[in-house]
């Protein structure tokens, strides 16, 4: 789960709503600067579901003992978080078995600087003691990407090659861009954020991206990748709870469980 602190409260997004964001902005991408990714339903069915694997944990929060709040994304301890990513990736490939690659390359990439292709963005910190089962956890997740790969030709003759592939590159680029966009506006909309790396053109040159604030729950990104010049409007359905050392998982829990539900709304323009 993403968490906020907003004075007095906690506010909650699940992952797989952040995510749903992230496709939605995917099914915008292209314009006369910036192509759409192909095969373009798969990408954006990716982008939609690369946060898969966290639908049953954020059913079942855990506390987290070193801040006092429920686990987020980068503190979620490595052995939940490892096989839960494979099982995300699988069941995304189930569907899609090209979107599944993608997802499992998203999955991947917080361990291997993002396969080169994107250094800024931050990766998470492996201890020690945990470098054999990262290592392990890789290992698999090459596995299952293989056959990934392969139902993709398989079902649909599409092709899915390596993190250096062109089109390959361009999709997973294109993800990472509407998660931290998605992800950015959980997190403080009020602040300028380097969104990261991505091509004009399929094979093409970097170019880096920003999204700043332009007024209440509004932002700007640019360069502007998207279809529409009107902007395009996103809803995040919240959890708002009190801003608090919790005591236990059980604590957690059950003021989740009772938690005021609302929604917050951005609109993204270009200008």
């Amino acid at each position: 789960m993403i968490i906020r602190a907003e004075g007095d409260s906690l506010i909650v997004t699940k992952q797989i709503d952040h995510a749903g964001v992230s496709g939605l902005l995917a099914s915008y991408w292209g314009n006369g600067e910036f192509p759409r990714p192909l095969p373009f339903e798969s990408v954006v069915y990716a982008c939609g579901a690369h946060d898969e694997a966290w639908r049953h944990l954020d059913e079942e929060p855990v506390l987290d003992q070193a801040t006092g709040w429920p686990h987020t994304f980068m503190s979620m301890d490595l052995p939940v978080i490892l096989p839960a990513y494979l099982d995300g990736a699988d069941r995304v490939g189930r569907h899609d078995p090209y979107a599944g690659y993608l997802v499992m390359m998203h999955y991947q990439g917080f361990f291997n600087g993002r396969f080169g292709l994107d250094k800024d963005l931050p990766s998470r910190t492996v201890k020690r003691e945990e470098e054999a089962s990262v290592k392990a956890y890789m290992a698999s997740a090459e596995m299952l990407r293989g056959q990934l790969r392969s139902k993709a030709w398989e079902e649909k003759k599409q092709m899915a090659g390596d993190a250096s592939c062109p089109v390959i590159s361009h999709s997973y680029l294109i993800l990472q861009i509407v998660d931290v966009i998605s992800l950015f506006l959980c997190l403080n909309p009020e602040q300028t954020w380097l969104l990261g790396d991505v091509r004009r053109t399929t094979g093409g040159p970097l170019t880096t991206m920003k999204m700043s604030p332009s007024g209440p729950h509004r932002v700007r990104v640019q360069p502007w990748p998207f279809a529409t010049r009107e902007g395009i409007e996103v809803t995040f359905p919240i959890r708002r709870i009190p801003n608090r050392q919790y005591r236990s998982t059980e604590d957690v829990r059950t003021t989740l469980q009772h938690a005021d539900t609302g929604s917050v709304s951005f609109h993204i323009v270009s200008d």
